[in-house]
């Protein structure tokens, strides 16, 4: 289990989460399944490894 900072982009909030990987994390953030790859016009989230400097993963809206 890794820590993940999830950073809500509407809201400009950001959560600190426990999670296997980056989809677990923005799942427990945001209560749904978002993608993470594909052409969406709306950024949900940006998902970032601590502790490993990984470059964020987003997250986008159906």
């Amino acid at each position: 289990m890794d820590i993940y900072e999830v950073e809500l982009c509407r809201r400009a909030e950001v959560r600190v989460v426990a999670a296997e990987d980056a989809d677990e994390a923005v799942y427990h953030v945001t209560g749904r399944r978002l993608r993470s790859e594909g052409a969406s016009k709306k950024i949900e989230a940006r998902v970032c490894r601590l502790g490993y400097g990984s470059s964020p993963k987003l997250y986008y809206a159906d």
